[in-house]
C-alpha cells in the first residue's frame, strides 16, 4: 500500500476554532456555585498540539477574540510549541467559550458559546501566511464548515492549495448536532469527505456521508470514489482501517479497544487521528499507525482534559507497550 503522504515531509497544517473551557471541578450543578478549571479545547487544535510534542511542525489557523480568553487561548498554544503566525485577532468578535459541567461522578454536559464567535468569520485570506509546500498533511474536520459559509469557504480553498502542493488530506467527518442538522451536514460533510485522502469516522458518521449503514460498505463507497484510506473510529469495537485489497474490494486491518480508567471522555477521538496521522508522516506500517492511535486515544480518556495529557515523543514507546500490541487482527 503506497503512502498517501511526501516522504521527504513531517509538517501538519491544520484549521479550526479553539475555545476557552470553563469545567467544573467537583460534581453538581454550576447554578450553586462551584470552583473551575481554565483550559481550551478545539478538534484541530489537539490534533495540532499533539503532532508538535511528537516532534512535527504544526500550523494552526484559526480567528480569536480581542478579548482576555483570546490572549489566553493564543499563550497557551503559542507555548506547546503550534505555530500560530496565522492566526488572527478578530477585533469585532469573542473568543468562543465551552462550559464543562460535571454534574454527577459519572454524568459530564458540554455546552457552547460559540454563536457569532471569532473563529465563525474564518474566510480564505486567512490562509495568505500558510505556507503548504512544506507540509506532509492538511487536516480537517467536519466543525469548521459548520460554523459558518465562510469557514466553509476557508476550507474548500486550504484544500485547493494543499493539492497544489502535493500535501495529503486527512479529514475527520466529526459531525456535531448541535452545530446543523443531518439534512443540513450530509451533503457537505461528503464533499469533504471524497475531497480527502484519508477519512476518519464512526459508523453513524460514514452512514451519514455515504447513506450505507454497513460501515465497511460504507468505506469502500468512499474508497470507490477516489479516498486513499477509510479508518472507521468505534470506541467500543475499536478501529479498523479500511483500504483497497489486491482484488479490488476492501482490505480491513483492526485494532481493539484498550480497557482503561476514564477520567475525561472528551477529546479521544482527536488524539486518535493525531496518533494515526504522526506515525502515517512518519512512515509507519499500517498496524503500526493503528497502535499508536488507539493507544493516545485510550491516554486520552484516561487524563484530565482533551489534550493536557498527550505524550512527547520520548515516551511513545512505554505508552504503547503499556497498553499492549498483540491484539492486531489481518
Amino acid at each position: 500500500m503506497t503512502s498517501p503522504v511526501a516522504a521527504d515531509r513531517r509538517g501538519l497544517v491544520t484549521i479550526g476554532e479553539a475555545m476557552v473551557t470553563y469545567s467544573s471541578t467537583a460534581p453538581g450543578p454550576l447554578s450553586v456555585g462551584s470552583s473551575m478549571r481554565l483550559s481550551l479545547a478545539g478538534a484541530e487544535l489537539t490534533v495540532a498540539i499533539a503532532a508538535r510534542r511528537l516532534g512535527h511542525p504544526s500550523v494552526w489557523v484559526s480567528r480569536v477574540g480581542n478579548d482576555e480568553n483570546g490572549r489566553f487561548l493564543a499563550g497557551t498554544i503559542k507555548r506547546e510549541g503550534v505555530d500560530v503566525s496565522a492566526v488572527t485577532v478578530d477585533e469585532d468578535r469573542p473568543t468562543g467559550v465551552l462550559m464543562k459541567t460535571k454534574r454527577s461522578a459519572d454524568l459530564t454536559r458540554v455546552s457552547y458559546l460559540r454563536r457569532g464567535s471569532a473563529a465563525s468569520a474564518l474566510s480564505p485570506d486567512d490562509l495568505d501566511n500558510v505556507d503548504f509546500s512544506s507540509a506532509a498533511v492538511l487536516h480537517i474536520t467536519g466543525i469548521t464548515p459548520a460554523l459558518s459559509e465562510s469557514a466553509a469557504d476557508t476550507v474548500r480553498a486550504a484544500i485547493k492549495s494543499a493539492r497544489e502542493c502535493g500535501v495529503a488530506v486527512s479529514f475527520d467527518v466529526n459531525y456535531r448536532s448541535a452545530l446543523w442538522t443531518v439534512q443540513d451536514a450530509g451533503p457537505v460533510l461528503r464533499e469533504f469527505a471524497l475531497s480527502a485522502d484519508l477519512v476518519f469516522a464512526g459508523p453513524e458518521e460514514l452512514q451519514l456521508v455515504t447513506d450505507l449503514s454497513d460501515p465497511i460498505k460504507g468505506a469502500a463507497s468512499l474508497l470507490a470514489g477516489g479516498v486513499r484510506e477509510v479508518i472507521v473510529k468505534d470506541a467500543e469495537r475499536g478501529a479498523s482501517l479500511v483500504t483497497v485489497g489486491s482484488d479490488g474490494g476492501p482490505s480491513i486491518l483492526h485494532r481493539d479497544s484498550h480497557t482503561v480508567s476514564v477520567v475525561d471522555p472528551v477529546g479521544a477521538g482527536d488524539s486518535f487521528v493525531a496518533g494515526y496521522l504522526t506515525a502515517l508522516i512518519e512512515g509507519a506500517a499500517p498496524d503500526a499507525r493503528l497502535r499508536r492511535a488507539v493507544a493516545l486515544g485510550a491516554l486520552s480518556v484516561s487524563t484530565l482534559g482533551d489534550w493536557e495529557g498527550l505524550p512527547m515523543a520520548d515516551e511513545l514507546d512505554a505508552l504503547e507497550q503499556s497498553f499492549g500490541t498483540d491484539n492486531v487482527v489481518r
